[in-house]
């Protein structure tokens, strides 16, 4: 049988990724795993050869970072219930689905909780699935939430 010992979840701070971690908060509480919350704000570098006038996209990146750190403070002061352990990351500038994987890998975590934003068609094959490349070389296993709340 799976020991589950701790328990990573990547939120964006979306109604969906609220209902994906109070489940991963849930199933943490029950197992008597930690939680580790991660957040990833994307590499800003796709465009780096548009030109916005009185904007720097190193600026914006700090500026980001700097309210996903406090969205991330203050999704951790509710996330206290009982004896849950909690714990979160903030990463800059990096590719979503490989900062995913590579926090899962170095935090040697046992289960992943993930949510699937359900892009379909033209959406899905423009913008691919972070969740389908996580899953196909996550380094542990993957519990899916789409963003209706059913668990795949």
């Amino acid at each position: 049988m799976l020991k589950v010992k701790k328990i990573l979840v990547p939120i964006d701070f979306s109604e969906a990724s609220e209902t994906v971690l109070s489940l991963a908060a849930s199933m943490a509480e029950q197992c008597g795993a930690s939680l580790l919350i991660l957040h990833i704000v994307e590499k800003l570098n796709y465009y780096a050869g548009l030109s916005v006038p009185h904007i720097s996209f190193e600026e914006l990146e700090k500026g980001l970072l700097s309210s996903a750190t406090k969205k991330m403070e203050e999704t951790l002061e509710t996330m206290r219930p009982g004896n849950l352990v909690c714990a979160s990351r903030v990463v800059a500038g990096r590719d979503v689905s490989e900062a995913i994987l590579e926090t899962a890998a170095s935090e040697d975590s046992d289960l992943m909780v993930l949510g699937t934003r359900g892009h379909q068609g033209i959406e899905r094959m423009l913008l691919g699935s972070v969740a389908e490349r996580v899953l196909r070389n996550a380094p542990c296993p993957v519990l899916t939430v789409n963003p209706r709340g059913k668990v795949l």
